[in-house]
């Protein structure tokens, strides 16, 4: 897969998790996505912060996101991009880790 087609599947993949409203399968593809490739920098970013929202019991919102992110340095990152709606979050998080899940044994 090229660079490009990777940034955007996990950008994609962020979108999902940042607007999943299902509290049980944000925190279950938090531990899943542990595992994944994420690149340095943003990307890898977003996610160790919904992961620590998702550990607190937090709700991932962009104003907690935004607090999360300002905390960890990085105050610059585009939450539009990320809360940009999905027609269906929750199922393409539940698919996504599902997927994951297989891949990973």
């Amino acid at each position: 897969m090229c660079a490009e087609n990777s940034e955007n599947d996990d950008l994609h993949l962020l979108r999902a998790l940042c607007q999943a409203a299902d509290a049980a399968l944000v925190r279950r593809a938090c531990q899943v996505l542990r595992r994944h490739p994420w690149p340095q920098g943003e990307p890898l970013i977003v996610y160790e912060s919904c992961a620590a929202l998702a550990a607190r019991g937090a709700r991932i919102s962009p104003r907690t996101l935004a607090s999360e992110l300002t905390r960890a340095g990085f105050p610059d990152v585009d939450l539009e991009a990320l809360f940009r709606p999905l027609p269906s979050p929750d199922r393409e998080l539940a698919r996504r880790v599902a997927a994951l899940e297989r891949e990973n044994g």
